[in-house]
């Protein structure tokens, strides 16, 4: 009867509706992981949709504008000049808010999250006999966010269905896709189904280059904090767990740094900024969301925010950011990765700033979850383990090489670099590549306590991972070839090579039709050319000058590259 009632949910399940609705929810594995805060944010953007959709059917009843809200069209209602300051309400039906609150499972209705949440003085949204009354004041954002169905598996073995859906968010200066699985299973509720789970989709899962700066600028406040000493040197390892671990100065402290430049406020003046730093006034509501939104930090009342920050009036409260005199120490994303279904590493390297010789003192391994209204990049921060870094000799040839490739290139900026596996030992090859005139690609290998370097050629490089082989592909119009490499043991060896394209000047056109074909400087036909190659260069090629990395990218991550060994030392 389960694997029946399994089957009949993925048959008749309306997986569009699902993954509109999903675009409210936050990233969460259990239930108890959704806070008021999350629930706040949900019910705010669930009815602001609901608003905008009425708003606009309003002025034209024939738009094309899709309801993207949870509650259905034919339960809403539009009331002009009967809100807030003469403005508009919507009034909505509780059935269908009602039956996606039950799928949700959430241990109180919408209703009585309303009555404990908002403020009763300028709520937004009241409830009465049924109905849902919205005006339009302080809710919604900026962002826009659009779902976007993709798949389906049945997981028979837990009684659950896994759907795949990508979200869009677009607005000001943001343009980014997630990826995402939302989890149900069958359930007699009016949906016919329960919501279990919601989360990054782990083999799917990326940063943007926002996310890595707002990650690399926070673990520099919480690794200020807790600096065990004034000089860089000196520091030593620790591992911060912050839910148990930060005080409330401490978290003060680091929120005010944060959420200064994040929160908007009034400023404050301060007689001396370099002494007391920058201050800023917030309503409860900015403080409220840095504290939720990023620390999991409870706030049940003003009283909570108290704790925290000094009070500054009825409903103000101030933020003490930092003085940014002179840099001592550099702090620069080096990687992510998701460790579970909402759990996430970042990896960011601390560097002193002084000198001219590249030295990353330490990396930074930072555990974090989802959190869709977090003011950090949509993540926050759970443990932080500092360790310093004990380079290997590999490590250290690589990075003198980088250093000296650098110095003596006055194109350095179209210097790409990155660590791959060609042959099969534990020691990454360096691919070095430069699109300046003829600069081409170098593939670097450290064996036996020496580098080499073999250039291939200005053409792209791909490899066949931890087979040894390797080639260098393409051209400019008219004529082309292939290098095949073999790297074994430190050792280059020429596996064949090959040309083709226009050779004689009669052949005026860059056309395949005029092609002729060489292979080891030995005329062959366009078939026999593709099984020459095939037969030295077989199996999945792999290209990546997409995701080709700066100089001070590839130092970052040669540093940062064995967990297991920075684990040993």
């Amino acid at each position: 009867q389960e694997k029946e009632d399994l089957q009949n949910l993925m048959d008749h399940l309306d997986y569009e509706y699902l993954v509109n609705t999903a675009k409210v929810l936050p990233n969460y594995t259990d239930i108890s992981e959704v806070s008021d805060y999350h629930i706040e944010s949900m019910l705010g953007d669930i009815f602001y949709d609901a608003f905008v959709y009425m708003e606009i059917h309003s002025y034209d009843e024939n738009s094309e504008y899709e309801n993207q809200s949870v509650i259905k069209c034919d339960e809403m209602q539009y009331e002009s000049g009967s809100g807030l300051y003469g403005g508009a309400t919507v009034t909505c039906s509780e059935k269908s808010l009602k039956e996606f609150w039950d799928a949700v499972n959430l241990p109180e209705s919408p209703e009585q999250y309303i009555e404990r949440i908002y403020d009763k003085d300028y709520r937004d949204i009241t409830y009465s006999d049924g109905m849902y009354r919205v005006a339009l004041s302080g809710l919604g954002g900026s962002i826009e966010e659009t779902c976007e169905y993709i798949k389906a598996e049945k997981d028979e073995e837990n009684q659950q269905i896994k759907v795949y859906y990508k979200k869009k968010s677009f607005g000001f200066d943001i343009d980014k896709e997630t990826y995402k699985i939302i989890v149900v299973c069958p359930s007699e509720n009016a949906c016919g189904y329960e919501i279990v789970k919601n989360y990054d989709d782990p083999d799917l899962f990326q940063i943007s280059e926002d996310e890595k700066g707002a990650i690399s600028s926070a673990a520099m406040v919480y690794d200020d904090s807790h600096r065990l000493a004034e000089n860089f040197q000196e520091r030593s390892e620790y591992k911060i767990d912050l839910k148990k671990d930060i005080s409330n100065d401490e978290l003060a402290y680091i929120a005010g740094e944060i959420g200064y430049n994040n929160l908007s406020g009034e400023e404050l003046y301060v007689e001396d900024i370099a002494v007391e730093g920058p201050q800023k006034s917030v309503d409860s509501e900015s403080a409220k969301l840095l504290l939720e939104g990023t620390f999991d930090y409870p706030v049940s009342s003003n009283e909570d925010i108290e704790k925290v920050f000094e009070k500054n009036g009825a409903d103000s409260f101030v933020l003490t950011g930092f003085y940014s005199g002179s840099a001592d120490t550099l702090y620069s994303f080096v990687d992510a990765e998701q460790t579970g279904e909402n759990e996430y590493h970042f990896y960011v390297a601390v560097q002193p700033w002084a000198g001219s010789d590249y030295q990353t003192a330490a990396i930074m391994d930072i555990t974090a979850k989802k959190n869709s209204i977090s003011e950090i990049a949509g993540f926050v921060f759970e443990k932080i383990e500092f360790s310093r870094i004990k380079r290997e000799a590999w490590q250290e040839a690589y990075v003198n090489y980088i250093i000296e490739r650098e110095a003596g290139n006055e194109a350095s900026m179209d210097i790409g670099y990155d660590l791959i596996y060609i042959d099969d030992d534990d020691i990454p090859e360096l691919l070095v590549y430069s699109g300046y005139t003829a600069g081409g690609g170098n593939v670097v290998t450290y064996y036996n306590n020496s580098i080499k370097d073999q250039y291939v050629g200005n053409c792209s490089v791909s490899y066949i991972e931890r087979s040894g082989l390797f080639a260098s592909s393409g051209g400019r119009t008219g004529l082309y070839g292939d290098a095949v490499y073999k790297l074994s043991k430190g050792i280059f060896e020429n596996l064949g090579e090959g040309e083709y394209g226009i050779f004689t000047v009669e052949a005026l056109s860059d056309s395949e039709e005029n092609y002729e074909y060489f292979w080891n400087n030995e005329k062959v036909t366009k078939e026999e050319y593709k099984k020459e190659l095939e037969k030295v260069y077989p199996g999945d090629k792999i290209e990546l000058f997409d995701s080709l990395n700066s100089a001070e990218e590839i130092m970052n991550k040669i540093d940062a590259f064995s967990l297991e060994n920075r684990e040993a030392n």
